[in-house]
């Protein structure tokens, strides 16, 4: 009803309803005003002047409360128990008629300094931040611009104009509205609807009971956890422990970085695996000695496939993950060419160990334990190496370094370690067929292993470099 009535007994045994709301209701219920100590005649001229003076002070942020209040007096027989008995209606039309203006209240609501920052970093990363409040469209209009939410020439559509609109007109509205003010709860979930029918994802947060079915409606139910209600608590899909806008956007943010991670580990394990059972496959296929034996595919998946595939789970956020576009609803992991990339790190893993197995077989002819165990080291080293560019999908490791995980350096550095102790404990050795390798048998192994990586990232530089030509014709 945008107000409030409260009726109180006086002391002399009278009645008094006191009302506080909106400016522009409660000065269509006045019918006087308190000036100067005296109730005189609401006249037309007080009323323009309360609401210019209402303009004013809402468009300096402040969130404007009117009010007022008349004396009573109820009829022989008669007293407020007998209005428990009439609807919320009848009670206000009998009683909420003929009241004293009293004044304007402003009250300031400021945001907090972090907000401003949040609402730049969220719209840098493709999410737009839409206001929906009670508050006059003046007010909402002076925070969503100091917040950055709006421009200068930004303006706001009240529930009035949204009681007018027809479904694509609201459709049509939303696109381009950032900020909607003098609404009510009905009109919020025509909001958050009208937004899912564009496609948007869209996360609503609130905290009384009558914000619980907008959020409820919404992809994501966001309901604050200090000043939220128990219905609302209820209705969402999570609570904001701190009622910070921020931590919606940090959320955002960590969110990417798992999803990213995810990304990394899947990239890393089935390109690896891939590379070992291509490598498998085509030596069979060309009747070659079999590069690795059961055993040594064995301890490669323990030494490969075990720290450095945590390790990447646990991978920093990427410095400009929020500056990328959200990624589609309906995209699957595998989308934004992973799966691709995935077959050629398999390829050129499988290529490198072929070419080395080969060129073993003929420098080495004769010696097939010395040849496997070559292929064996690099196939493990050039997965090692791998994992450093599995960290970055939109960047080379050249570009950026090896650095900034350090979990995942110590993971490769210990599994590198494991490989070397093999190779030259007797035991080990003799149990997994290798043999010690010599000092041109490592520079072999040095020069194969960095081969996937340094195919990988010339067909990176080249996209770019075309990408770059392209652009450049459109303009």
């Amino acid at each position: 009803r945008r107000r409030m009535s409260v009726l109180t007994r006086d002391d002399g045994g009278g009645y008094v309803l006191h009302v506080k709301g909106a400016p522009d209701v409660v000065l269509d219920l006045s019918t006087h005003m308190l000036k100067d100590g005296r109730i005189v005649p609401l006249t037309e001229a007080d009323r323009r002047a309360i609401l210019d003076e209402n303009l004013r002070m809402a468009g300096e942020a402040l969130r404007v409360l009117a009010v007022a209040y008349r004396p009573l007096s109820f009829p022989a027989g008669e007293g407020p128990d007998q209005l428990a008995e009439l609807s919320t209606d009848e009670a206000a039309a009998r009683l909420e008629r003929n009241l004293v203006f009293l004044g304007l209240l402003g009250m300031i609501d400021p945001p907090r300094p972090e907000v401003k920052q949040a609402v730049a970093a969220a719209r840098r990363a493709g999410i737009r931040t839409v206001m929906i409040t009670g508050d006059h469209p003046a007010t909402a209009l002076a925070v969503a611009r100091e917040l950055g939410i709006v421009g200068p020439g930004g303006k706001a559509l009240t529930g009035r104009d949204l009681d007018h609109m027809t479904d694509s007109q609201l459709i049509e509205a939303v696109q381009e509205c950032r900020v909607f003010a003098r609404v009510s709860p009905q009109h919020k979930l025509q909001i958050v609807r009208a937004l899912r029918a564009l496609g948007e994802v869209v996360a609503m947060t609130g905290d009384g009971v009558n914000d619980a079915p907008a959020v409820k409606e919404a992809d994501i139910g966001i309901a604050m956890g200090r000043t939220g209600t128990d219905v609302t608590k209820e209705a969402s899909a999570m609570i904001l422990a701190d009622d910070n806008y921020a931590t919606i956007v940090a959320a955002v943010e960590e969110g990417r970085g798992i999803y990213d991670n995810i990304r990394k580990f899947i990239r890393y394990l089935l390109g690896c695996n891939a590379g070992e059972v291509l490598t498998m496959l085509a030596a069979t296929l060309l009747g070659l000695p079999l590069p690795l034996i059961p055993l040594q595919i064995l301890w490669m998946n323990l030494v490969t496939d075990g720290l450095p595939a945590i390790a990447l789970g646990l991978d920093p956020v990427e410095r400009d993950i929020m500056l990328q576009k959200p990624r589609r609803p309906r995209e699957g992991v595998f989308a934004r060419g992973l799966l691709r990339r995935i077959l050629f790190a398999g390829l050129t893993i499988s290529l490198t160990t072929l070419a080395l197995f080969l060129f073993s077989l003929w420098y080495y002819p004769g010696q097939v334990e010395r040849s496997r165990t070559l292929a064996f080291t690099v196939l493990v080293f050039a997965q090692l190496i791998y994992a450093f560019q599995c960290r970055y999908e939109r960047h080379s490791i050249f570009e950026l370094g090896i650095w900034g995980n350090t979990y995942l350096i110590l993971a490769v550095l210990l599994s590198g370690a494991a490989q070397v102790l093999l190779l030259y404990t007797p035991l080990l050795s003799e149990i997994f067929q290798t043999v010690p390798l010599t000092g041109d048998d490592w520079l072999l192994v040095g020069l194969f292993s960095v081969f996937p990586l340094f195919a990988e990232t010339s067909v990176l530089l080249l996209k770019r470099a075309v990408r770059k030509r392209l652009a450049l014709w459109k303009v």
